[in-house]
């Protein structure tokens, strides 16, 4: 298959088009959305502004979309389990939680699996023990 091409102004700077090969060993992956997350404190004055804010954790949610590899069915991770995913905007070795795994049929298209991951700053290596 030919990669795409791509015409663009000379000025332009370089973009990612597309998802990243092979970043799950249990579907064709066909998008992914990554969401960084802080929790935070506030301290507001007497007048109810905010005078100081402290971000003291961070965590990250992936969520994978993608077509069921049919040979691949006895890989696809539990609720619960410790995956990992290689990304373009983070380290391939940081450690998700498996939330939710969720499948979806239709007579018109192919069976497609939904993985939302999350991982945590301060759990390197998370157990459900």
């Amino acid at each position: 298959m030919a990669l795409p091409q791509t015409i663009k102004n000379t000025a332009t700077a370089a973009v990612i088009f597309g998802v990243p090969e092979d970043q799950t060993s249990y579907m064709i992956l066909q998008s992914y959305d990554v969401r960084r997350n802080g929790t935070f404190a506030d301290v507001r004055d007497e007048t109810g502004k905010m005078v100081l804010r402290t971000n003291y954790d961070k965590d990250m949610t992936v969520t994978v979309t993608g077509v069921l590899d049919s040979g691949k069915t006895s890989s696809v991770p539990e609720v619960g389990d410790t995956a990992t995913f290689a990304g373009d905007l983070f380290s391939s070795d940081d450690k998700f939680i498996v939330e939710s795994v969720q499948v979806t049929g239709s007579n018109t298209d192919h069976l497609k699996l939904t993985v939302t991951l999350h991982w945590f700053t301060g759990i390197d290596s998370p157990s459900t023990t």
